[in-house]
Protein backbone atom coordinates (compact mmCIF):
# COMPACT_ATOMS: atom_id res chain seq x y z
CA UNK A 1 0.00 0.00 0.00
CA UNK A 2 0.82 3.64 -0.28
CA UNK A 3 2.55 5.56 2.31
CA UNK A 4 4.30 8.70 3.59
CA UNK A 5 6.49 9.42 6.10
CA UNK A 6 8.52 12.72 7.17
CA UNK A 7 7.57 13.70 3.58
CA UNK A 8 9.44 10.63 1.26
CA UNK A 9 6.75 8.36 -0.57
CA UNK A 10 7.11 4.41 0.00
CA UNK A 11 5.26 1.66 -0.37
CA UNK A 12 4.46 -0.68 2.36
CA UNK A 13 4.71 -4.75 2.05
CA UNK A 14 2.29 -6.95 4.88
CA UNK A 15 3.24 -10.57 5.11
CA UNK A 16 2.15 -13.42 7.55
CA UNK A 17 4.58 -14.45 9.57
CA UNK A 18 2.56 -16.25 12.51
CA UNK A 19 -0.53 -18.05 11.91
CA UNK A 20 -2.55 -20.88 14.60
CA UNK A 21 -5.91 -21.12 13.65
CA UNK A 22 -8.52 -19.48 16.29
CA UNK A 23 -5.61 -18.61 18.34
CA UNK A 24 -2.91 -15.90 16.09
CA UNK A 25 -2.31 -14.04 13.10
CA UNK A 26 1.23 -11.71 12.87
CA UNK A 27 2.17 -9.90 10.08
CA UNK A 28 5.42 -7.85 9.19
CA UNK A 29 5.14 -4.39 7.68
CA UNK A 30 8.16 -3.30 5.33
CA UNK A 31 9.00 -0.14 3.98
CA UNK A 32 10.32 -0.13 0.20
CA UNK A 33 11.60 2.77 -1.37
CA UNK A 34 13.16 2.41 -4.81
CA UNK A 35 13.47 -1.65 -5.23
CA UNK A 36 15.04 -1.84 -1.21
CA UNK A 37 13.34 -2.25 1.98
CA UNK A 38 15.23 0.28 4.44
CA UNK A 39 12.72 0.29 6.99
CA UNK A 40 10.05 -2.38 9.10
CA UNK A 41 10.13 -5.77 10.04
CA UNK A 42 8.55 -4.51 13.11
CA UNK A 43 4.87 -7.05 13.46
CA UNK A 44 1.67 -6.36 14.30
CA UNK A 45 -0.44 -9.21 16.30
CA UNK A 46 -3.60 -10.34 17.61
CA UNK A 47 -3.99 -13.01 20.05
CA UNK A 48 -7.45 -14.45 20.79
CA UNK A 49 -8.36 -15.21 23.93
CA UNK A 50 -11.23 -17.61 24.53
CA UNK A 51 -13.37 -16.41 27.29
CA UNK A 52 -17.18 -17.56 28.40
CA UNK A 53 -18.33 -14.33 27.49
CA UNK A 54 -17.18 -14.59 23.63
CA UNK A 55 -13.19 -14.16 22.62
CA UNK A 56 -11.00 -11.17 23.74
CA UNK A 57 -8.28 -9.89 21.43
CA UNK A 58 -4.99 -8.57 22.19
CA UNK A 59 -3.52 -6.31 19.87
CA UNK A 60 0.33 -6.26 19.94
CA UNK A 61 2.96 -4.31 17.73
CA UNK A 62 6.16 -5.64 18.11
CA UNK A 63 9.17 -3.18 17.69
CA UNK A 64 12.21 -5.89 18.33
CA UNK A 65 12.10 -6.76 14.83
CA UNK A 66 12.32 -3.05 13.27
CA UNK A 67 14.93 -2.74 11.23
CA UNK A 68 16.73 1.00 11.89
CA UNK A 69 14.16 1.55 14.72
CA UNK A 70 15.82 5.18 15.76
CA UNK A 71 14.37 6.17 12.39
CA UNK A 72 11.33 4.18 12.06
CA UNK A 73 10.24 4.10 15.65
CA UNK A 74 11.49 6.36 17.88
CA UNK A 75 11.92 9.47 16.42
CA UNK A 76 8.31 9.41 14.42
CA UNK A 77 7.05 8.90 18.05
CA UNK A 78 4.82 5.78 16.97
CA UNK A 79 4.75 4.15 20.71
CA UNK A 80 2.84 7.17 21.61
CA UNK A 81 0.95 7.51 18.18
CA UNK A 82 0.12 4.02 18.02
CA UNK A 83 -1.76 3.19 21.60
CA UNK A 84 -5.04 5.22 19.87
CA UNK A 85 -5.00 4.00 16.49
CA UNK A 86 -4.67 0.45 17.95
CA UNK A 87 -7.61 1.10 20.78
CA UNK A 88 -9.96 2.37 17.59
CA UNK A 89 -8.48 -1.43 15.23
CA UNK A 90 -9.85 -3.12 18.10
CA UNK A 91 -13.30 -1.01 18.15
CA UNK A 92 -13.52 -1.41 14.89
CA UNK A 93 -12.88 -5.52 14.83
CA UNK A 94 -15.60 -5.80 17.67
CA UNK A 95 -17.89 -3.80 15.47
CA UNK A 96 -17.62 -5.97 13.00
CA UNK A 97 -17.70 -8.92 14.88
CA UNK A 98 -20.99 -7.97 16.40
CA UNK A 99 -22.89 -7.33 13.27
CA UNK A 100 -21.71 -10.48 11.93
CA UNK A 101 -23.35 -11.62 14.96
CA UNK A 102 -26.68 -10.08 14.17
CA UNK A 103 -27.17 -11.26 10.61
CA UNK A 104 -29.60 -13.52 9.24
CA UNK A 105 -27.68 -16.92 8.22
CA UNK A 106 -27.82 -17.18 4.43
CA UNK A 107 -28.68 -19.91 2.77
CA UNK A 108 -25.96 -20.60 -0.21
CA UNK A 109 -27.23 -22.69 -2.97
CA UNK A 110 -24.12 -23.78 -5.68
CA UNK A 111 -26.45 -25.15 -8.10
CA UNK A 112 -28.86 -28.37 -8.19
CA UNK A 113 -26.54 -31.65 -7.13
CA UNK A 114 -27.42 -35.28 -8.04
Amino acid sequence: MAMSQGGKAYRSTNEVVEFEPDRRIAWRSTGTWRGHIPVGGQRWRYILHPHRAGTYVEHAYVWGYARMPLLTVWLPGFPHRMRPAMERSLANLAALADNLLRREPQIVSTGKHR
